[in-house]
């Protein structure tokens, strides 16, 4: 016989698995090689725990806490061997990070007060392999941030303990005290919390109808009302197929100066420029007015009637030039031939914002009665690049608010008009008799009635 040779050998001991004791040894094969490949399920492989939960609570008060991780196993599972607790957006890690591991459930870690919403996931495993991690099961928490972390609240002496996806859970108490969700909600001593005000202002507990929406102060209630969502604007608008238009008042709006058509771009919506020519005059040279009502033989509108004024406009020249956006009680000559509103002080009761090349270094937020002025400097430069929103808001019976792109630039409480004030809406520049072209480019305006 050759050792090292099989070919005297029975050819039954060539095949290494005849040549083993399969029933005694296929146990101990499976341990070897493993029942099923990574991340599957089969024979072995132990099953997913379940009713996973955790708590957390302080370990170093003011810096680290406890979570506390809880599961249920099937006890009948031969297969199960260990949990793995894992931690996903932890310190900002996307990915899942195996911190603790135990046969038996309670498992805990301590991690620092981070602050984050962290998932933890439970993984089971066993001799065999592991239960696939992506589909173990999952629960989520919140870390504390403040001094104290979870705990005892220092002024109801209430426990909390974190369940995701709540902020805290209070036990053995039937109500949280107002203290206890500080800047996020207004208990009043119930445990069911009622979010009651935005920013501070009430909001109105008022049964809605399907499409209302929140609308400040419009019953004099000082608080957030719930309105029909469809409210009565008058809007001019100006594009690039047609002259100024008008919806929800008959009237044509009046220009004067070159007009031009352009179409939006990128940060600009469409609409028309009207230029003056390059000729010194002592009047309006471009411009345009809405509701001055010469059929009706007075000004169409009210203050006390309406809520806001809203007007898109690019000054597109600042040298030699004046410029006034809001609303007057205009009168017709005003855009034919007449210097009334070619004036850093019109005789006039208005509500507007102004610039004067040479008077003005910022744009000027006035009210006037008859003519007497208050002015208030804004602090914003005018914009010869980009359009701005201009928008005037009448408080009733106390003041005119006063906003730039949406931003409260000016209130004024003196020499404001009254609520019976007639007014129309108009923008207008001069070039303060130089011979300059001046003008403006118009998108459009809005009307916001009662």
């Amino acid at each position: 016989m050759a050792f090292g040779s099989d070919k005297d050998q029975p050819i039954i001991n060539r095949n290494l698995g005849r040549a083993l004791d399969q029933a005694s040894t296929g146990s101990s094969l499976n341990q070897l090689r493993g029942a099923t490949i990574a991340n599957n399920t089969g024979a072995g492989i132990p099953k997913q725990v379940t009713s996973v939960r955790a708590t957390v609570s302080n370990a170093n008060p003011g810096s680290t806490s406890v979570i506390t991780v809880t599961f249920r196993r099937d006890p009948s599972d031969a297969n199960f061997s260990v949990a793995y607790v894992y931690l996903r957006g932890y310190n900002g890690n996307p990915s899942n990070v195996r911190v603790a591991s135990g046969a038996n459930s309670p498992i805990s870690v301590v991690v620092n007060n981070t602050g984050e919403n962290v998932v933890i996931s439970v993984q089971s495993s066993g001799n065999a392999g592991d239960a696939p991690l992506a589909s173990s099961p999952t629960t989520g928490i919140k870390l504390p941030t403040s001094a104290a972390g979870y705990g005892v609240n220092s002024v109801g002496g209430i426990t909390g303990t974190g369940i995701a996806p709540a902020l805290a859970a209070f036990t053995g108490k039937t109500s949280i005290g107002p203290t206890n969700l500080t800047n996020d909600a207004t208990t009043g001593g119930s445990s069911a919390v009622t979010v009651r005000g935005i920013q501070t202002i009430p909001v109105s507990n008022a049964t809605p109808n399907k499409g209302d929406i929140l609308r400040y102060n419009i019953y004099g209630d000082s608080q957030w009302d719930i309105a029909s969502a469809v409210g009565r604007n008058i809007q001019l608008y100006a594009d690039a197929n047609s002259s100024p238009n008008s919806l929800g008042n008959g009237e044509v709006p009046a220009f004067i100066g070159t007009q031009a058509k352009f179409g939006a771009l990128s940060s600009e919506p469409a609409g028309n420029s009207f230029t003056s020519a390059a000729t010194a005059s002592v009047n309006v040279t471009a411009g345009l007015r809405f509701g001055w009502g010469a059929s009706l033989g007075a000004d169409q509108f009210t203050y006390g009637t309406t809520w806001r004024v809203s007007q898109r406009i690019r000054m597109n020249n600042t040298t030699n030039a004046r410029y006034w956006i809001g609303t007057t009680d205009g009168a017709t000559g005003d855009f034919s031939g007449s210097a009334g509103l070619a004036s850093d002080a019109p005789t006039r009761t208005m509500a507007a914002f102004r610039y004067s090349n040479g008077t003005d270094t910022n744009i000027q937020a006035v009210c006037a009665v008859s003519g007497i002025q208050t002015v208030v400097n804004t602090g914003i430069a005018p914009d010869t690049v980009n359009s701005k929103l201009f928008e005037i808001a009448w408080v009733a019976g106390s003041k005119f608010n006063f906003y730039l792109d949406g931003v409260l630039v000016a209130s004024i409480i003196t020499h404001v008009p009254a609520a019976s004030d007639r007014f129309g809406l108009f923008w207008c520049s001069d070039n303060k008799n130089t011979a300059t072209a001046v003008g403006a480019n118009f998108h459009h305006s809005i009307i916001t009635m009662k």
